[in-house]
């Protein structure tokens, strides 16, 4: 006789019959991936610097200047700077370097400019028709004093000298308002045997011209910053 189970219909699976939800995953916005900042941003800093070292020169060698120069050019290229690093170079190069880099950077969300080398404080009495100043750099008068006229500098490797208010009058010649100009001196700003830099011994004529920018009514440069490794007249120390 035939089975009786095979006579027996078979229910449907009630898996099979029942809908499956969605994964829940689905269902989920998925976030999108950050994309790193795009490279020509990063090279919208840039960085022109200078070190000398006066090796073969009638100044006090500074090796270490040579070190710190390529220590700052590695912490600004970390932070997006495209560097420019510069040894041993001659007061008109260094002014000659500075406006072309400015010429070059005109379009930069930032410029920055490093010295590390020997500098100083020239003072001289513009009154007085030009004679440069050896003692009594601070005139007194009772309880007053009166430092004479002067202007600091820093010295080129073949010794000679650069006004910092030539290379602040290059750098920020544009004088655009939304590009950070930085400039930074790492050298003395006096001598150890004078309140100020060595001076000449000769008199000098002395003309006094005032730049364009300076005819200008209110005119001053915007969005500048200039750091010093020293305070003023004063030396820095070596390391």
């Amino acid at each position: 006789p035939p089975s009786l189970t095979s006579s027996v219909p078979q229910p449907p699976s009630l898996t099979s019959s029942v809908p499956q939800p969605p994964p829940l995953t689905s269902s989920v916005p998925q976030a999108r991936p950050v994309s790193p900042p795009k490279s020509s941003h990063l090279v919208k800093r840039a960085a022109l610097i200078v070190g000398n070292t006066y090796q073969n020169s009638n100044h006090m060698e500074l090796l270490g200047c040579k070190t710190s120069a390529e220590n700052v050019k590695k912490a600004l290229e970390f932070r997006g700077f495209n560097c420019e690093l510069k040894l041993n170079i001659p007061a008109d190069e260094i002014l000659r370097l500075v406006t072309e880099f400015t010429e070059n950077k005109t379009d930069f969300e930032a410029r920055l400019f490093y010295f590390s080398g020997h500098g100083g404080n020239e003072s001289f009495s513009v009154n007085g028709g030009g004679h440069a100043i050896t003692e009594n750099l601070v005139g007194f008068v009772d309880r007053s004093g009166q430092l004479y006229e002067g202007g600091e500098y820093v010295l080129g490797q073949d010794g000679r000298k650069v006004f910092k208010d030539e290379i602040l009058s290059s750098f920020a010649k544009d004088n655009k308002p939304n590009v950070h100009k930085i400039l930074m001196f790492d050298c003395c700003r006096g001598e150890k045997s004078r309140e100020m830099g060595i001076t000449q011994k000769t008199t000098f004529q002395l003309e006094i011209m005032r730049r364009e920018e300076a005819n200008q009514k209110n005119a001053h440069y915007k969005n500048v910053v200039i750091l010093h490794g020293t305070l003023p007249h004063q030396v820095k120390a070596l390391t």
